[in-house]
């Protein structure tokens, strides 16, 4: 790699092994364009109730650009917990800042806002909007142990006002609940067995 080349996995605090280049391109976000005075994406970890956001900042001109605010907003269940700090980029710099998020519920949820940095004069900021995060917690959710009374509980509790009609060819209920389970990313409290 030449001098003064951008290594997106040096920046995020990676290695640059293949394998795990390739899980955290699958979680990278670009958040404005290229031709904009300060390219940004974010790498998104979700962690049960918890988002982290490691952000890359690239000043692509010659010239220092004072006090770049990354702001985040939040469209859900998400809230934010600690805000991405103000950094100062020489000309050409990179550097990353990160912002914490906490989850609510699993519904799914956005993360958008814009970049704010002083413009030479002093008077007037510029702004430029980032392009939105959709999180969607159902790749999030892991299988966890409930006993059936605790999951009665849960169930009375839990309100039911969205009700799915379902449209399948799969006729076998016993292969159904078993896709179901597998794409919802849940786990079965009893076995299905075969019918004689």
């Amino acid at each position: 790699m030449s001098a003064g080349a951008f290594d997106i996995t040096e920046e995020l605090g990676g290695t640059n092994d293949h394998e795990k280049a390739e899980e955290q391109e699958e979680k990278i976000y670009q958040l404005t364009g290229y031709s904009d005075p300060i390219y940004a994406e974010a790498f998104v970890t979700v962690h049960h109730y918890d988002i982290l956001l490691k952000i890359v900042l690239i000043n692509r001109t010659a010239k220092t650009i004072q006090n770049v605010n990354v702001e985040l907003l939040t469209q859900g269940n998400i809230k934010v917990v600690e805000k991405p700090v103000a950094v100062t980029l020489r000309g050409q710099q990179t550097t990353t800042v990160k912002s914490s998020l906490k989850v609510s519920s699993t519904d799914n949820g956005a993360i958008y806002g814009y970049l704010t940095f002083d413009s030479p004069s002093g008077n007037v900021p510029f702004v430029i909007n980032i392009n939105e995060i959709q999180i969607d917690f159902i790749n999030a959710l892991q299988p966890a142990e409930c006993t059936e009374l605790e999951f009665k509980k849960k169930w009375a509790e839990y309100e039911w006002e969205n009700k799915v009609q379902v449209s399948t060819p799969i006729t076998d209920l016993k292969q159904y609940v078993e896709h179901f389970a597998d794409s919802m990313n849940i786990k079965l409290m009893t076995t299905i067995t075969e019918a004689d």
